[in-house]
Protein backbone atom coordinates (compact mmCIF):
# COMPACT_ATOMS: atom_id res chain seq x y z
CA UNK A 1 0.00 0.00 0.00
CA UNK A 2 2.79 2.20 0.87
CA UNK A 3 4.64 1.40 -2.17
CA UNK A 4 1.39 2.29 -4.16
CA UNK A 5 1.36 5.60 -2.65
CA UNK A 6 5.39 6.51 -2.86
CA UNK A 7 4.88 5.50 -6.80
CA UNK A 8 1.83 7.82 -7.40
CA UNK A 9 3.65 10.51 -5.58
CA UNK A 10 6.57 10.52 -7.58
CA UNK A 11 4.32 10.34 -10.83
CA UNK A 12 2.75 13.52 -9.89
CA UNK A 13 6.02 15.22 -9.25
CA UNK A 14 7.36 14.27 -12.25
CA UNK A 15 4.13 15.42 -13.80
CA UNK A 16 4.06 18.73 -12.62
CA UNK A 17 8.13 19.01 -13.01
CA UNK A 18 6.91 18.21 -17.06
CA UNK A 19 5.00 20.85 -16.89
CA UNK A 20 6.83 23.64 -15.40
CA UNK A 21 9.75 22.56 -18.08
CA UNK A 22 7.19 23.08 -21.00
CA UNK A 23 6.15 26.46 -19.61
CA UNK A 24 9.68 28.08 -19.39
CA UNK A 25 10.03 26.52 -23.09
CA UNK A 26 7.19 28.18 -24.10
CA UNK A 27 7.81 31.31 -22.83
CA UNK A 28 11.40 31.67 -24.43
CA UNK A 29 9.83 31.06 -27.89
CA UNK A 30 7.00 33.52 -27.73
CA UNK A 31 8.91 36.76 -26.21
CA UNK A 32 9.55 39.66 -27.24
CA UNK A 33 12.71 39.97 -28.93
CA UNK A 34 15.17 42.68 -27.12
CA UNK A 35 16.37 45.57 -29.77
CA UNK A 36 20.08 46.33 -28.18
CA UNK A 37 21.41 49.58 -30.11
CA UNK A 38 25.36 49.59 -29.64
CA UNK A 39 27.30 52.87 -28.57
CA UNK A 40 30.30 54.06 -29.07
CA UNK A 41 31.89 55.89 -26.10
CA UNK A 42 32.78 59.48 -26.96
CA UNK A 43 35.59 61.69 -25.64
CA UNK A 44 35.24 65.39 -24.63
CA UNK A 45 36.87 66.15 -28.18
CA UNK A 46 33.72 65.14 -30.16
CA UNK A 47 32.43 68.07 -31.83
CA UNK A 48 28.92 68.79 -31.46
CA UNK A 49 26.05 71.35 -31.94
CA UNK A 50 23.04 71.10 -30.10
CA UNK A 51 20.27 73.13 -31.17
CA UNK A 52 20.37 73.71 -35.17
CA UNK A 53 21.57 72.15 -38.41
CA UNK A 54 23.01 73.77 -41.59
CA UNK A 55 20.17 76.32 -43.85
CA UNK A 56 20.07 74.48 -46.87
CA UNK A 57 20.13 76.32 -49.73
CA UNK A 58 16.68 77.23 -51.77
CA UNK A 59 18.12 75.86 -54.91
CA UNK A 60 19.16 72.85 -52.73
CA UNK A 61 16.30 71.75 -51.33
CA UNK A 62 14.40 68.30 -52.40
CA UNK A 63 11.25 68.29 -54.12
CA UNK A 64 9.32 66.15 -52.32
CA UNK A 65 7.41 64.85 -55.20
CA UNK A 66 8.50 61.18 -56.17
CA UNK A 67 6.90 61.66 -59.70
CA UNK A 68 9.16 64.63 -60.51
CA UNK A 69 12.83 63.50 -61.84
CA UNK A 70 15.96 65.41 -62.24
CA UNK A 71 17.11 66.27 -65.68
CA UNK A 72 20.34 68.09 -67.46
CA UNK A 73 17.61 70.23 -68.16
CA UNK A 74 15.98 71.26 -64.69
CA UNK A 75 13.21 69.19 -63.05
CA UNK A 76 10.24 67.88 -64.74
CA UNK A 77 7.15 65.74 -63.90
CA UNK A 78 6.04 62.39 -64.97
CA UNK A 79 4.81 64.09 -68.32
CA UNK A 80 7.98 65.77 -68.79
CA UNK A 81 6.63 68.97 -68.31
CA UNK A 82 9.12 71.41 -66.31
CA UNK A 83 8.55 72.22 -62.57
CA UNK A 84 9.48 73.98 -59.60
CA UNK A 85 12.11 71.73 -57.89
CA UNK A 86 12.13 72.83 -54.27
CA UNK A 87 9.48 72.97 -51.65
CA UNK A 88 10.85 75.71 -49.31
CA UNK A 89 9.20 74.43 -46.41
CA UNK A 90 10.68 71.37 -46.46
CA UNK A 91 14.44 72.09 -45.11
CA UNK A 92 16.02 68.79 -46.38
CA UNK A 93 18.74 69.21 -48.92
CA UNK A 94 18.99 67.05 -51.79
CA UNK A 95 21.84 64.58 -51.11
CA UNK A 96 20.70 63.06 -47.73
CA UNK A 97 20.24 59.84 -45.86
CA UNK A 98 17.26 61.27 -44.06
CA UNK A 99 16.64 58.58 -41.98
CA UNK A 100 20.00 56.57 -40.88
CA UNK A 101 18.23 55.35 -38.48
CA UNK A 102 14.69 54.97 -38.00
CA UNK A 103 12.20 56.56 -35.74
CA UNK A 104 12.21 55.18 -32.04
CA UNK A 105 15.28 53.12 -32.85
CA UNK A 106 18.01 55.92 -31.61
CA UNK A 107 18.32 56.25 -27.70
CA UNK A 108 20.63 58.85 -27.82
CA UNK A 109 23.25 60.89 -30.35
CA UNK A 110 25.56 58.32 -29.79
CA UNK A 111 23.70 55.72 -31.25
CA UNK A 112 23.64 57.93 -34.25
CA UNK A 113 27.00 58.72 -34.23
CA UNK A 114 27.64 54.65 -34.54
CA UNK A 115 25.45 54.48 -37.20
CA UNK A 116 27.39 57.19 -39.14
CA UNK A 117 30.37 55.03 -38.48
CA UNK A 118 29.04 51.95 -39.71
CA UNK A 119 27.74 53.65 -42.89
CA UNK A 120 30.87 55.50 -43.90
CA UNK A 121 29.13 58.92 -42.59
CA UNK A 122 31.65 61.59 -41.29
CA UNK A 123 29.19 63.46 -40.18
CA UNK A 124 25.58 62.43 -38.17
CA UNK A 125 22.09 64.24 -37.27
CA UNK A 126 19.95 63.16 -34.12
CA UNK A 127 16.15 63.68 -34.08
CA UNK A 128 15.24 64.17 -30.14
CA UNK A 129 11.98 64.26 -30.91
CA UNK A 130 11.13 60.76 -32.48
CA UNK A 131 14.56 59.59 -31.46
CA UNK A 132 16.16 59.16 -35.38
CA UNK A 133 19.38 59.92 -37.13
CA UNK A 134 20.52 61.48 -40.71
CA UNK A 135 23.24 62.32 -42.37
CA UNK A 136 24.44 64.45 -45.39
CA UNK A 137 25.86 62.54 -48.35
CA UNK A 138 28.67 65.46 -47.91
CA UNK A 139 29.65 66.67 -45.13
CA UNK A 140 31.84 69.09 -46.52
CA UNK A 141 28.05 71.16 -45.71
CA UNK A 142 28.39 71.14 -42.41
CA UNK A 143 31.06 74.23 -42.85
CA UNK A 144 27.80 76.21 -43.46
CA UNK A 145 27.92 76.61 -39.49
CA UNK A 146 30.96 78.32 -39.24
CA UNK A 147 28.14 81.31 -40.00
CA UNK A 148 25.78 82.00 -37.77
CA UNK A 149 23.12 82.89 -40.56
CA UNK A 150 23.43 79.75 -42.05
CA UNK A 151 22.32 77.83 -39.19
CA UNK A 152 18.51 76.82 -38.59
CA UNK A 153 17.16 77.03 -35.55
CA UNK A 154 16.10 73.58 -34.47
CA UNK A 155 15.59 72.95 -30.71
CA UNK A 156 15.40 68.86 -31.21
CA UNK A 157 18.00 68.36 -33.14
CA UNK A 158 21.80 67.47 -32.48
CA UNK A 159 24.50 67.74 -35.50
CA UNK A 160 28.11 66.45 -34.99
CA UNK A 161 31.07 64.72 -36.65
CA UNK A 162 31.70 61.01 -36.70
CA UNK A 163 35.08 61.18 -35.41
CA UNK A 164 36.83 62.68 -31.92
CA UNK A 165 38.90 65.46 -33.21
CA UNK A 166 37.42 66.73 -35.66
CA UNK A 167 35.28 70.28 -36.11
CA UNK A 168 31.78 70.24 -38.24
CA UNK A 169 33.05 74.05 -39.14
CA UNK A 170 35.76 72.24 -41.01
CA UNK A 171 33.04 70.14 -42.63
CA UNK A 172 34.34 67.13 -40.13
CA UNK A 173 37.52 66.41 -42.18
CA UNK A 174 41.25 66.81 -41.53
CA UNK A 175 42.78 69.35 -43.90
CA UNK A 176 46.33 69.35 -42.74
CA UNK A 177 47.60 66.27 -44.02
CA UNK A 178 48.08 68.09 -48.02
CA UNK A 179 45.99 65.15 -49.72
CA UNK A 180 43.11 67.61 -50.04
CA UNK A 181 42.54 70.83 -50.26
CA UNK A 182 39.60 73.74 -50.59
CA UNK A 183 39.79 75.91 -53.35
CA UNK A 184 39.16 76.15 -57.28
CA UNK A 185 42.67 77.18 -58.77
CA UNK A 186 45.27 74.91 -59.90
CA UNK A 187 43.63 72.67 -62.03
CA UNK A 188 42.03 73.90 -65.27
CA UNK A 189 41.02 70.70 -67.32
CA UNK A 190 38.73 68.05 -66.07
CA UNK A 191 35.67 66.46 -67.38
CA UNK A 192 33.05 64.61 -64.90
CA UNK A 193 33.83 61.21 -63.46
CA UNK A 194 31.44 58.61 -64.90
CA UNK A 195 29.33 56.77 -64.36
CA UNK A 196 26.66 58.56 -62.03
CA UNK A 197 28.96 61.51 -61.42
CA UNK A 198 26.62 63.58 -59.14
CA UNK A 199 25.06 62.70 -55.55
CA UNK A 200 28.25 60.67 -53.90
CA UNK A 201 30.50 62.05 -51.15
CA UNK A 202 33.96 63.16 -51.45
CA UNK A 203 35.43 60.07 -50.64
CA UNK A 204 33.23 58.23 -52.87
CA UNK A 205 34.72 60.02 -55.37
CA UNK A 206 38.46 59.67 -54.38
CA UNK A 207 37.51 55.81 -54.36
CA UNK A 208 35.87 56.16 -57.99
CA UNK A 209 39.05 58.20 -58.80
CA UNK A 210 41.33 55.66 -57.75
CA UNK A 211 39.73 52.88 -59.00
CA UNK A 212 39.77 54.30 -62.58
CA UNK A 213 43.76 55.18 -62.40
CA UNK A 214 42.83 58.97 -62.12
CA UNK A 215 45.69 61.00 -59.79
CA UNK A 216 43.78 63.72 -58.53
CA UNK A 217 39.74 64.73 -58.41
CA UNK A 218 38.19 67.86 -58.25
CA UNK A 219 35.03 67.74 -56.36
CA UNK A 220 31.74 70.61 -55.53
CA UNK A 221 30.62 70.08 -51.94
CA UNK A 222 26.63 70.42 -51.28
CA UNK A 223 27.45 74.05 -50.42
CA UNK A 224 27.47 74.72 -54.57
CA UNK A 225 24.52 77.70 -55.23
CA UNK A 226 24.01 76.11 -58.39
CA UNK A 227 21.94 72.38 -58.11
CA UNK A 228 23.85 71.39 -61.23
CA UNK A 229 26.82 70.85 -59.41
CA UNK A 230 26.47 70.18 -55.61
CA UNK A 231 27.57 67.20 -54.99
CA UNK A 232 29.74 66.62 -58.20
CA UNK A 233 32.78 64.44 -58.74
CA UNK A 234 35.12 65.35 -61.82
CA UNK A 235 38.64 63.35 -63.07
CA UNK A 236 41.54 66.32 -63.19
CA UNK A 237 43.03 65.85 -66.47
CA UNK A 238 46.37 68.14 -65.25
CA UNK A 239 47.52 67.43 -62.17
CA UNK A 240 50.48 68.81 -62.66
CA UNK A 241 49.13 72.08 -63.05
CA UNK A 242 47.79 71.41 -58.82
CA UNK A 243 51.94 72.03 -57.95
CA UNK A 244 51.89 75.06 -55.55
CA UNK A 245 48.72 75.16 -54.83
CA UNK A 246 47.69 75.39 -51.62
CA UNK A 247 43.91 75.99 -51.22
CA UNK A 248 41.73 78.51 -50.00
CA UNK A 249 40.08 77.81 -46.41
CA UNK A 250 37.41 80.55 -47.52
CA UNK A 251 35.96 78.14 -50.43
CA UNK A 252 33.41 75.58 -49.00
CA UNK A 253 32.33 75.46 -52.57
CA UNK A 254 35.15 73.00 -54.34
CA UNK A 255 37.70 70.88 -53.30
CA UNK A 256 41.01 68.91 -54.77
CA UNK A 257 42.56 65.66 -53.93
CA UNK A 258 44.69 63.23 -54.22
CA UNK A 259 43.50 59.88 -54.63
CA UNK A 260 46.13 58.28 -53.02
CA UNK A 261 46.42 59.66 -49.71
CA UNK A 262 50.18 59.29 -49.29
CA UNK A 263 50.57 62.53 -51.86
CA UNK A 264 50.27 65.80 -51.61
CA UNK A 265 48.03 68.45 -53.75
CA UNK A 266 50.88 70.76 -53.40
CA UNK A 267 53.12 68.72 -55.44
CA UNK A 268 50.96 67.92 -58.12
CA UNK A 269 49.75 64.05 -56.65
CA UNK A 270 52.76 62.82 -57.55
Amino acid sequence: MWILIFILIVLIGAGIFWYIQQKEEEAVLTAEPTVVTETTPSGPDVDIYNGGVPKTPRNNQWNGDAANRWTPNGWVDSQGNAVEWFRAEQNVPVWAQWHLVGAGQAKSWKDCQEAARREGYKSWGYRKGDRSCFAYNDNNFMMRMRDPNYITKAPDHVMGCTEPGQKLVEGCEDWTKGDRVRGIGGSGNRRPLDPNPQGGSLEQCIAKGKAKGVEAIFYSTQNHQDRRYTSMCYEIQDPDNLVGFTGSKTDWHHIQACTDPSKKVINGCQ
